[in-house]
């Protein structure tokens, strides 16, 4: 079993005002009693519930589980493969929800709900109009970022050619990039747009949609490099790394495999103190 926890941080906006994140997710958990009472099918291919919630610290904390019952692995035995005999299983995610900040903390886990589901989930089961999230960036990178026009933009990505396709702004750029690992046959595709000596800067719009894109915990893509340069009147150029400067936590911990009870406790104990330990500077941040 991987052992290994990544807790990553994320700004959650709701596009309805009338409804919060909290809101949202008591509306889910109102569903019923039983966890089964608030599954639901998201996007047509996942099965969704949230498993638990409870508030202390003035924080939300709360598990919500993908429910798996379909292609799953069998039990490797000293004898061979033996196909589990068992309804399903629940691949769990831990999280917390400061509300001051509107800042949510999330076990990152490629098995279980990524957050874009999770919110997917909570506008099915709350009737909302869904939510938008934007990764949390260390110290003041978004701030530098926002204070200047963008010069030049750079990404590398490993293997694109293996990714589905995207939409808009993004979608262009993995298209591009598609296009020259399959005509160059090279592991790693870099692209760069810049300026150059002109004046002026790239559309503003069109690189936030890029970095968000590539730098979301949705992403699919191996990326190596997601580099912007800023510019503004009267100051050097500014360099934001939005791949080495997103705000995570990880670590490697005593995680037992026949306890499940005692394995969320020991998540639930790191993702409340990687998020404490940020806290008062989040806040500060974006209260």
């Amino acid at each position: 079993m991987d052992r290994s926890v990544t807790v990553r941080y994320f700004q959650i906006e709701a596009a309805n005002e009338a409804q919060n994140f909290p809101d949202a997710v008591d509306a889910a958990y109102g569903l019923g009693r039983s966890p089964h009472q608030r599954e639901r099918t998201v996007r047509t291919v996942a099965r969704v519930r949230l498993e638990s919630v409870s508030r202390r610290r003035g924080l939300l904390f709360g598990v919500v589980v993908r429910v798996q019952t379909d292609n799953i692995p069998p039990e490797a035995r000293q004898a061979g493969l033996v196909p589990l005999s068992i309804g399903g299983l629940g691949h769990s995610v831990a999280f917390c929800f400061d509300e001051r900040s509107s800042v949510l903390a999330i076990q990152f886990d490629p098995r279980g709900v990524s957050l874009g589901l999770f919110l997917d989930y909570l506008a099915m089961t709350s009737g909302n109009g869904g939510f938008v999230y934007l990764p949390i960036i260390n110290d003041d990178a978004w701030e530098r970022y926002n204070r200047g026009q963008p010069r030049s933009l750079t990404l590398s990505i490993a293997a694109p050619q293996q990714l589905g396709a995207l939409d808009g702004v993004a979608g262009g750029v993995l298209a591009a990039s598609k296009r020259l690992a399959e005509i160059t046959n090279a592991p790693i595709v870099t692209i760069e747009v810049s300026m150059g000596h002109a004046k002026g800067g790239l559309l503003k719009n069109a690189v936030d949609r890029v970095v968000q894109a590539f730098s979301s915990e949705e992403s699919e893509a191996d990326v190596r490099s997601l580099v912007v340069k800023t510019k503004s009147e009267g100051v050097p150029t500014d360099e934001i790394d939005f791949i080495k400067d997103l705000a995570r936590d990880r670590d490697v911990l005593d995680l037992p495999s026949d306890d499940h009870e005692k394995n969320l406790r020991v998540r639930y104990a790191f993702l409340e103190r990687s998020f404490l330990s940020r806290i008062e500077n989040l806040r500060e941040m974006y209260a």
